[in-house]
């Protein structure tokens, strides 16, 4: 250190507090980097177990209003052969699929124009 400080002279160095300021970056930086993996990886668990509640809460019930009026009886039958719902789960995937194409078309994904109102979905579900 002495040897650069000679040959850079006292200017050419930068001072002891930027120089632990610069350690403590680097140091910093690399645990960062591990910490945003680890934020990712817990976003990723989180969307997935929202995802798997969704499917489930969401066929049961449409399973339940199958159950309850007889207009929609075709979504509220039981299949043992695997315990499951599995027409209000088809059901829920063609709901799922319809809003995504919904929101495909919209610039952002969430603002709807006006279109919406226009067809009438959203008159149908304010009543």
């Amino acid at each position: 250190m002495l040897r650069a400080r000679r040959a850079l002279g006292r200017r050419g160095t930068p001072p002891r507090s930027s120089r632990r300021r610069q350690a403590a970056r680097r140091k910093y930086r690399e645990a960062g980097k591990k910490a945003r993996c680890l934020v990712a990886f817990l976003v990723c668990v989180s969307v997935l177990t929202t995802i798997n509640a969704a499917i489930f809460t969401g066929a049961r019930t449409n399973y339940a209003l199958g159950r309850d009026f007889d207009l929609f009886s075709r979504i509220g039958t039981w299949r043992d052969s695997g315990s499951t719902p599995a027409n209000a789960v088809l059901v829920q995937g063609a709901i799922t699929l319809l809003l995504v194409g919904i929101g495909s078309t919209t610039p952002d994904g969430f603002r709807c124009d006006g279109r919406l109102h226009r067809a009438g979905f959203l008159d149908l579900l304010s009543h």
